[in-house]
């Protein structure tokens, strides 16, 4: 077991899933970490206390989040025989994943692109 201050940005897998741990709020999701052209990482990620809440308010499956915490790699071996390794992190520190544009009041989106050419310009 190796334990390590790490940072990541990735994806989620699925909805956080809140539980308690002892009498603390917890939540777990697991993140896809984009390591290589057709390669994941996949890491399970914690968050303990009130930091939990707007975890489970804003992160959702899909959303693009940067984590930094305490990581801890393990190799184990699984049934069979076969070694299996396992990427966990304790997360201190997150981004909420930003608002989609049309849920932003001060934002009007563009309804249709002008395309310039070097005579707009001069």
């Amino acid at each position: 077991m190796l334990n390590i201050n790490i940072s990541a940005v990735g994806r989620l897998g699925a909805d956080p899933e809140a539980f308690q741990a002892g009498t603390t709020p917890a939540c777990q999701f697991n993140l896809a970490i984009k390591t290589g052209k057709d390669e994941t990482t996949w890491m399970k990620c914690t968050v303990f206390g009130k930091r939990s809440a707007p975890v489970l308010d804003f992160f959702k499956k899909g959303s693009l989040v940067t984590v930094a915490g305490r990581g801890k790699y393990t190799v184990f071996e699984k049934r069979g025989g076969t070694k299996g390794n396992s990427l966990e992190m304790n997360v201190d520190d997150f981004t909420l994943p930003p608002k989609p544009v049309e849920e932003s009041s001060n934002v009007t989106p563009f309804t249709k692109q002008k395309s310039f050419d070097n005579n707009d310009i001069y």
